[in-house]
């Protein structure tokens, strides 16, 4: 993107306000201009820029971030010492998101027990070996009966 194309309402020749049909109707007559199949110079590379241009326009999340970027947010004077500039509470806060989703935790869940059941008959085995050669303790029946 050529850096020295910084506003893309003057690249398609209209105002910031413009609508979504305004931009497309620029666009389309713009890239009759600029498509390779019309232009000679093979080496123009405006067609590129205006596919930028009008890929972001068209997308309305691109474009608010667009305008916020490149359009002061108000008309605030800051070189008047006693004016106090416009208290503005729409920021955004970021949201912690929990990326843990409920199948994750049931998946989880179920390999606790999974893993529990595996060691309770890993005990409940090595006690019927051993206790096949030796004298358990009663506790010891009261965990694993048989």
């Amino acid at each position: 993107m050529d850096q020295n194309l910084k506003n893309y309402y003057e690249y398609l020749e209209l105002k910031p306000d413009a609508s979504e049909e305004d931009i497309r109707k620029a666009y389309i007559r713009l890239a009759r201009l600029y498509h390779p199949d019309h232009n000679p110079n093979p080496s123009d590379r405006r067609m590129i820029e205006l596919n930028h241009i009008y890929e972001t326009l068209s997308n309305t999340i691109k474009k608010k971030e667009y305008d916020k970027r490149f359009k002061p947010e108000s008309s605030y004077d800051f070189t008047q010492p006693n004016s106090s500039p416009p208290v503005s509470d729409n920021k955004v806060y970021p949201v912690k998101i929990n990326r843990r989703t409920f199948r994750k935790k049931i998946e989880y869940v179920a390999t606790i027990i999974l893993v529990a059941v595996l060691c309770y008959l890993f005990v409940f085995l090595l006690v019927k070996i051993i206790g096949a050669f030796v004298t358990l303790p009663d506790w010891v029946h009261f965990i694993v009966p048989g």
